[in-house]
Formats: C-alpha cells, structure tokens, sequence
C-alpha cells in the first residue's frame, strides 16, 4: 500500500534533485562558455573541408609561338557518398574504371570516408556522359588538365606532369617556379550527416607564366623522324641528336625512343627507361668525333703548321707496352688528312707535342667531362681523368676518344667552338643572353672548319655531305665491351653552312647492329636533317673569294 514518505525521506530526495540540477548547470555552463570555442572549431571541422584546387599551369611555347603544352579546362568527378555496386558498375562502362580504380573506391567508403575521388582531370564529353547517368551522389570539381597539341614531340625536353598538376621531369619540372603558379583553396560545406552541401571559394590560385622556348618544332620534327627511322633500322637501343643555333640555344633536342608526354605517369611504371634524356645523360665515349679538338689545340699552341706532313708509321705505333693501330696502314699524310682519313697513329704524334696539362686544360675549356648547365634536370658530367692519374698511353687513348666519356650536349657545344669562330657557348633552351669563353682565336677555328669540310667532301663523312653547300664535321665510332661480345657507338659531329654556319649538329647511334661507322651511322641522320634545315632556311652556297 503506497505511504506518504517521511519528511527525512523527501529532504533526501530534494537535496538529490538539487545536485543533479547544479551539475547539470555546471557541465553546461563548461560546454556553452568555457569550451564554447574548442566546440565551434569542432563543428566546423566537422562541417567543412578545406580543399587545394590547381592553379592553370603557364603555357609552353616553341621560339615561333607554336603551342607545346597548354593546360585546358576540366572537371574532377567525386562521390558525395558510397555508390552502390549497381552505380559503380554504370560508371566503370562510361568511364572505362579499371579493377584498381574501383577497389580504391569501396576501400575508402568502408573506411568511413564519404568524399571520394572518381575520376581527376575529365573534359566536357565525360562529364556530359557522367551525368547523364543521373546518379545524384556525383559532383564535380573546376580542375585542368595538361595536354600536349604537338603529341610525342619534344617529350624529353617537355617532361611531363602528375596528377596534382605539378611537373615531373623535363622543363615542366626544371621550371616549375615559373609555369607552376600558386594554388588556391576551396571550402567544402557538409550537413550533419557529413552529406557535402555547399563549395565556396577562399583563395583563387593564381596562375603560373607562359614560357618561351628556343626550340623550333619543325626542326625537331625534322630531326627525330631521321634519328628515330635510322635507330629503328639498325635496332639500337637509344640514340640522340642535337641541333643548335651560334647563339647556344637549342633548335632540337632528340632521344629515342620517345614517349607520350600525356602518359607520363604510365610510361614511368612500365618503361621508366623511356624516360631517360640521352642527348644530355647518354654518357660515351666520342671515339674519332675528338680529334678535331686534337688538331684545334695543336694549332693554337703552335704545334704543328698547316703545310707538314706527319708520318703515321704504317699505321702503327708503340707507347711503353701499348700499340695502337689505323683502320688503314698510312705513311705520310699532309696535316689536313690526318683529319679526312682519321688516323689514329697522325693525331697521336701530333698530341705529344702537347704537354699533359696543357692538353687536359683545352678538353676543359671545351667543357669535355663537364656539365653545360642547360635548363633540364637529369644532365651527366661524363670523366675526364686528371694528369696526375694517367698511364704513359693515357694522353694518346684521349687522342682518339677513348678512356674518357661525354655526353651528346657536350659534343654539340664543343663543336660550336669552331663554327662560332673560337666561342664556346653555354647550351640553353629558355631565351637568354649567351654566356661563354673564349676557346680558340677565330683563325684557329677557321683551319680547323676548312679541315672539316673537307672531311665532308673526301674524307670518312661523306655521307652527311650537300652538294649545294659546304658542311663540315666529324666522325666517331668507339668500341666497347659487352660482356663476351662487342659493341659500338656510333657518332658524328658538324656545322653548316661553311663558311658562316648557322647550325651546328651532334648525332650518336649506341649499340647499333649490322654497320657500325659513325660515316655509315650517324652521318646520314645529320645529312637528312641539315638536308631539310637547308630547305627551310633557303641556304644557298657562298661564294668564297
């Protein structure tokens, strides 16, 4: 039977409801006013996500405006929440969504995460056909994407770009302050159950700055049809060619075998040697292409006069225990044919005349065994050995370009020397003033291009030779050692027109099967491309009084 309590029982129970109300009170007055900041920061993190949106990367440009790289308008798709399976199997036909795309997707939203990414960097068409599926859990994102008008080429020298909008490789790295702009930052507002409901814009990215190249697409064009059916035919893993101008800057730059710049992330995984730049990392050695240099430091120190004859000894020579032999068993050839006929044994006499510093000073000055500094990320220094480590026949394997290695780039620039009248200048490919040195006086480097012409006329480069205008240069072909068989790295090196060139071009052929000659090899590849340089540029013969 229910009893009135006693008043001892009721004071209890009043007193009790008492402290339940003031610890109520208190806990609230802890949650409304003495955390009331650290809460409001937690909604709002809980409301809202910051996201990092792409500024629009600068445009790339050739010297004569030609597009070769642009970032284009584009949308990035994302879920607002998880899809069903039914939904995800709509997107993957309209999308073409791999096995891992999707895995990544049902990964995160068994997670607990809600905003997920669909698909990045999409155009107009895909969107269109995204939303045409109807499907109201998909949004989409203001975004850029990166393409490349010219397709493959110039891949090496372009580079390319990741995901995020930021370069990876080749001028798209190398000047990423420039064309990489500043981001921006977008908020994303959510509902309470983390549903995104709103995007607002905090920051706008700024944009990044166009850039001008020195490199003329048609040139490159030229150049890497040439290099690439001729490294094609003779089945050579990699090859490279370079085309400057007097003033240093890079008209063409080429390395096979190329690569999709657009595929750049996918060429990485699966060919990441594609991606190697051979014209400035392919270290070899520049085999008989060095003994223009020979004869030019031989000149300007006084060593030998344009009117002696050397003695080639049969084609033979002994230094201590080491004999070195011609291709050919020469006597006595005039100093210009030491050149046309690329004795070994005529440009090793003529070298030791030369005091060991000295001649290691001139392979320096020409920037042999030395990076050039060009604007691309990944440049080799190849070796030169110092004077105080060689053997007695050191300085004589240097005479024919062996037991030292250089890169294409470097060959290119020292070759310039002569054609510019004594100059070498620093390779670039970013407009600038040309920076250099003076190597050689300019007669010097007038006696040596009037060696090299006829090289091109009679001589082992006659097949890089124009019958309309004098072209100089220099073959090279350097065995090595592949384990228990032999290769070779075949090259050539030369200017055009004498004599006031305009162009000065390096090719190398590595490991190339069947014929091997730099003559056979790379003299053709530099014909084709002086061939069409010549054309386009209406070089006509000079007429020399």
């Amino acid at each position: 039977m229910w009893r009135i309590p006693d008043k001892r029982t009721a004071s209890v129970v009043k007193w009790g409801m008492m402290l339940w109300a003031g610890l109520l009170l208190a806990r609230l007055f802890e949650l409304q006013i003495l955390k009331h900041d650290i809460f409001s920061r937690l909604k709002i993190r809980q409301s809202r996500i910051i996201k990092t949106t792409e500024p629009r990367r600068g445009t790339i440009y050739d010297r004569e405006g030609r597009i070769l790289a642009i970032s284009v308008p584009a949308y990035s798709a994302y879920a607002r929440r998880a899809l069903t399976l039914e939904e995800l199997e709509r997107l993957r036909r309209v999308l073409g969504l791999t096995r891992t795309q999707i895995k990544y997707m049902l990964k995160r939203w068994e997670k607990g995460n809600r905003f997920t990414w669909i698909k990045r960097k999409i155009l107009e068409d895909e969107k269109r056909k995204i939303e045409a599926l109807g499907i109201d859990k998909i949004g989409f994102l203001p975004d850029y994407k990166r393409v490349y008008p010219q397709g493959t080429l110039a891949a090496h020298i372009i580079g390319g770009v990741g995901i995020d909008g930021k370069g990876l490789a080749g001028v798209e790295f190398s000047l990423e302050k420039v064309l990489g702009g500043k981001p921006g930052k977008l908020e994303v507002l959510r509902d309470a159950r983390g549903f995104p409901m709103d995007i607002k814009t905090i920051v706008s990215p700024t944009p990044g700055q166009d850039v001008y190249l020195t490199l003329d697409a048609r040139v490159q064009r030229v150049a890497e049809r040439a290099l690439f059916e001729q490294a094609r035919r003779m089945k050579a893993p990699r090859a490279a060619a370079v085309v400057l101008n007097m003033k240093g800057e890079v008209l063409a730059m080429v390395s096979y075998p190329g690569y999709d710049p657009s595929q750049y992330s996918r060429v990485f995984s699966r060919h990441p040697a594609w991606l190697h730049n051979s014209a400035i990392s392919m270290v070899y050695e520049p085999g008989s292409t060095v003994k223009f240099i020979d004869m030019a430091m031989a000149l300007q120190e006084g060593k030998v006069k344009l009117s002696e004859k050397i003695d080639c000894g049969g084609g033979r020579i002994r230094i201590g225990k080491t004999v070195i032999r011609d291709h050919k068993p020469f006597s006595v050839l005039p100093l210009v044919d030491v050149l046309v006929h690329s004795s070994n044994v005529g440009i090793i006499k003529i070298t030791q005349r030369i005091e060991d510093r000295v001649f290691y000073s001139y392979l320096k000055a020409f920037n042999l065994g030395e990076r050039t500094g060009i604007e691309l990320v990944g440049e080799e220094s190849g070796w030169v050995p110092r004077p105080d480590l060689w053997r007695p026949a050191t300085k004589a394997y240097f005479s024919i370009g062996q037991g030292f290695a250089v890169t294409p780039i470097q060959m290119a620039s020292a070759t310039l020397v002569i054609a510019s009248g004594g100059w070498w200048k620093r390779p670039h490919l970013v407009r600038s003033k040309p920076r250099g040195r003076r190597v050689l006086t300019r007669e010097v480097a007038r006696k040596v291009g009037e060696m090299m012409v006829e090289v091109v006329r009679r001589g082992t480069g006659r097949r890089a030779s124009l019958s309309w205008i004098q072209v100089g240069g220099k073959t090279g072909t350097a065995e090595k050692i592949k384990g228990k068989s032999r290769a070779y790295t075949s090259s050539f090196v030369g200017f055009l027109p004498f004599p006031h060139p305009e162009f000065v071009a390096a090719v190398v052929v590595d490991e190339p099967r069947g014929q091997h000659y730099g003559g056979e090899v790379a003299a053709p590849v530099f014909r084709e491309i002086a061939l069409q340089l010549s054309r386009e540029r209406k070089l006509y013969p000079v007429v020399v009084k």
